[in-house]
């Protein structure tokens, strides 16, 4: 058989990456959102704004930042157009959404984190209960074992009308 190529080592070491994506201010206002909104694309689909991804990673490169969204479902997309071809706003046909969706999101996000809770707590709470009755039902056997041996010892003469002592 031949030997197969490439098996060798790699070359070049890892590079270096940047943040994920860039959350701060000055990075998204040249778009005209913040962190978090929901924004409304030209098609009607609605995303949460996550950061700004720089096309040579790195904030020195504002030309070439582009904005970032997750739609619902988690996955994460780039609006159209890039920064240079200009702004991305209502001239695009992207909006951000009424401020009662942005605080209905967040009131659907802290009740759905509060009945996580509710839920783990439950989850605990029957644990710790099953450890409790089977802690219990040892010691039942244990006592059953006990008594056990106390009947299976034969009194010795003389002794049976002695009453049986229970262990200290």
């Amino acid at each position: 058989m031949a030997k197969k190529k490439g098996g060798g080592k790699k070359k070049g070491g890892k590079k270096k990456k940047g943040p994920a994506f860039y959350t701060d201010e000055q990075d998204l206002a040249p778009f005209g959102f913040k962190l978090r909104d929901i924004v409304c694309t030209p098609l009607g689909l609605k995303g949460t704004i996550i950061g700004v991804k720089y096309d040579p990673p790195g904030p020195e490169n504002r030309d070439s930042a582009r904005l970032w969204v997750e739609y619902p479902g988690g996955k994460h997309a780039p609006l159209e157009p890039k920064l240079q071809n200009g702004f991305i706003g209502q001239a695009a046909g992207y909006r951000k959404v009424a401020e009662a969706e942005h605080i209905w999101r967040d009131v659907t996000t802290i009740r759905t984190r509060l009945e996580e809770e509710d839920e783990a707590r439950t989850a605990a709470l029957e644990r710790q209960r099953l450890r409790f009755e089977a802690l219990a039902l040892e010691a039942a056997l244990a006592d059953k074992a006990k008594q056990k041996k106390a009947k299976k010892k034969k009194p010795a003469e003389g002794e049976e009308d002695r009453p049986q002592t229970a262990p200290a």
